[in-house]
């Protein structure tokens, strides 16, 4: 019982010695009035910790879509890809008649909407593209389809 009560008695010492100061005592990991820094002492987060800015987010271009599928459906191409999972402005779809050429746009789709038909893409091989365009304007890599061929 002795040493309850002597335990009861420095914890109120304790409480009454903060009080009367009026000074918290220094929080835990921190250097101490000695100069002597804890072992775990970890350094301060910057502001932003959490992640970017939207100024910052702003300026990085939207992921590319992870494959694109393009299969003929009579005389026009079905394109299919699957969501990035960002927040984007649209789906650019693009064409280009040899690995060298130049792409040319043919449509754009909604961020829910993952295909694409090219209604009049004419006769030849074809290679097909697709990219995510976020609300700042900027595009992802072009996701390229395997050639194929309308005769």
């Amino acid at each position: 019982m002795t040493r309850q009560l002597l335990l009861v008695a420095a914890v109120l010492v304790a409480a009454t010695a903060c009080a009367s100061t009026g000074t918290p005592p220094p929080p835990p990991n921190t250097a101490t009035a000695t100069g002597s820094e804890s072992p775990t002492a970890t350094p301060p987060l910057p502001s932003n910790a959490a992640g970017i800015t939207s100024q910052e987010a702003a300026r990085i271009a939207p992921l590319a879509p992870s494959q694109l599928t393009a299969v003929t459906d009579a005389a026009t191409i079905r394109l299919t890809w699957p969501a990035t999972g960002e927040d984007l402005a649209y789906y650019q779809c693009l064409r280009r008649a040899n690995p060298d050429g130049q792409w040319l746009p043919v449509g754009r789709t909604p961020p829910a909407q993952h295909t694409y038909v090219d209604s009049n893409p004419g006769t030849g091989t074809h290679i097909y593209g697709v990219q995510a365009v976020n609300t700042s304007g900027l595009a992802s890599p072009i996701t390229e389809s395997q050639p194929i061929t309308i005769s």
